[in-house]
């Protein structure tokens, strides 16, 4: 049977599950047209949905496409719902009190409570457009700034600048509160290294301007020198035409008091090319011999601003080795130092142990008593490590929380109970202010060097260790394979 317009297509036959499908998809559009007029946004993703699902083509790609587009479009409208809510609340506070009870209100620090399109809608993620808050901003900048600042090593003036700062960072409120500070501290770093930039360049204008009058002498020198030479040759010369004045006259001249006469004269002129002579030679020892002193004066002085300069640099090497906070090593110090232990236990056979140690739940302790308090838990920690072991072992404060301990010519099972000695006493010990201690406990990571192995694989397994002793609970000594 054919249409007036054309022969009929043919009807596919209906699968089991396709009255299901359609009755789904009636569904759905009725609720879109009874979802439409609340908001434009919320309209459109609505429009786009029913006309996916209206469309006999539609994959299950593009229908799941418009549905998180109205994920997204219900989350948004919840979440300016929910800033009406609370502009009209904030109104409703300014109001002039009455006797009516005032609504509840949820405590700032409570945990905002999920709506009911974000329960329905499985606790979806948030539009890509919708950033996180500031107070989450200010938790992930934090600890990266804090562990930054602490292995800063400046110069004196600029390190007490640098210590004034970090609590206000710590402590910052918002995020432009901290923008500010980073801008301080940015600050800070520019002039300490203008500082050092402009000593340099004092240093090598001075140093320059000595090697040029060093310069200038040498040539004065040289030019004295070759006057020096004329005047040799000059005399020399007078000395050779006096001499042979006075043979001819001695040979031509047969009147004796004549021939007096002329080598008389002849003398005279060399006594006085003689004294010529012996003037101008004093006078040019009289001024090397300034010259001289001069100089000898200015290479005292450079000879002491050299000593001053290495005396700086061996305290700056010393200083860039140092905690800036606790004043130990750093691990720029631990660095050197281990790699030369680990060269002279290989090369002489004894043995060598490190030991990776760290504050246990160090975090809380700066969010309850502020950072300044964990500053000082941190200085007496480094005391108290230092006190409990040998002169000959080393002790560093790896970074934040973090110190590390080598221990030359110690075994393993020596090494073990040092570690044990140390988790004992930090457990024993009053942390913080003597009003009010902190209690602080430790878990220690410890290795030995095996035959052949590089200090980096040590480390590895000392720290590994350690988190094996933090996952098992904390507080305790693990050693590693």
């Amino acid at each position: 049977m054919s249409s007036p317009n054309g022969p009929t297509p043919k009807r596919q036959t209906m699968t089991e599950d396709e009255p299901l499908q359609q009755a789904m998809r009636r569904a759905a559009l009725r609720l879109i047209t009874a979802s439409r007029g609340r908001s434009e946004v919320l309209d459109h993703s609505l429009d786009t949905l029913r006309q996916t699902l209206r469309d006999d083509q539609a994959t299950p790609e593009t229908v799941d496409a418009a549905v998180r587009a109205l994920e997204s479009g219900l989350l948004a409208l919840d979440d300016a719902e929910e800033t009406d809510v609370a502009r009209r609340l904030g109104a409703a506070e300014a109001l002039p009190d009455d006797d009516s009870e005032p609504a509840p209100t949820r405590p700032p620090d409570s945990p905002r409570p999920r709506s009911l399109w974000q329960r329905w809608l499985g606790g979806a993620a948030r539009p890509a457009n919708v950033t996180a808050g500031p107070d989450t901003v200010l938790e992930r900048f934090r600890p990266p700034l804090d562990a930054m600042t602490a292995r800063l090593n400046l110069p004196a003036p600029y390190q007490e600048r640098l210590g004034e700062l970090r609590p206000c960072m710590a402590n910052a409120g918002t995020v432009d509160e901290l923008a500010r500070y980073i801008d301080r501290l940015a600050e800070i770093l520019v002039e300490a290294n203008q500082s050092e930039t402009a000593e340099l360049e004092a240093f090598l204008v001075q140093l320059s301007r000595r090697l040029a009058d060093l310069h200038a002498a040498l040539r004065t020198d040289d030019d004295q020198a070759m006057e020096a030479d004329a005047d040799e040759q000059r005399l020399d010369q007078a000395v050779q035409e006096r001499v042979h004045s006075i043979q001819n006259t001695l040979r031509d001249t047969g009147d004796m008091r004549q021939a007096h006469r002329i080598i008389s004269a002849d003398l005279d002129s060399l006594v006085q090319e003689f004294a010529s002579y012996r003037k101008s030679q004093g006078c040019r020892r009289r001024q090397a011999r300034e010259r001289h002193q001069a100089l000898n004066e200015q290479l005292k002085a450079m000879e002491q601003e050299s000593l001053r300069l290495r005396e700086a640099l061996r305290a700056e090497q010393k200083r860039a080795e140092r905690d800036a906070l606790t004043g130990i090593a750093n691990r720029a110090a631990f660095d050197r130092r281990i790699q030369e232990e680990a060269v002279r236990s290989a090369r002489y056979g004894p043995p060598m142990s490190l030991l990776v140690v760290d504050i246990d739940a160090f975090k809380p302790v700066n969010d309850q008593h502020g950072h300044a308090t964990g500053d000082v838990v941190l200085t007496q920690m480094a005391e108290l490590l230092q006190e409990q072991v040998r002169e000959s072992d080393f002790v560093a404060r790896y970074g934040g929380e973090e110190f590390t301990l080598i221990l030359p010519e110690t075994s393993l099972k020596a090494a073990n109970a040092v570690a044990e000695k140390l988790r004992s006493a930090v457990a024993a010990a009053q942390f913080g202010d003597s009003d009010t201690p902190i209690p602080v406990t430790v878990s220690v990571g410890v290795a030995e060097l095996g035959q052949g192995e590089a200090w980096q694989s040590l480390f590895t397994r000392a720290d590994r260790a350690l988190y094996q002793a933090k996952g098992d609970g904390r507080n305790r000594v693990v050693s590693g394979d």
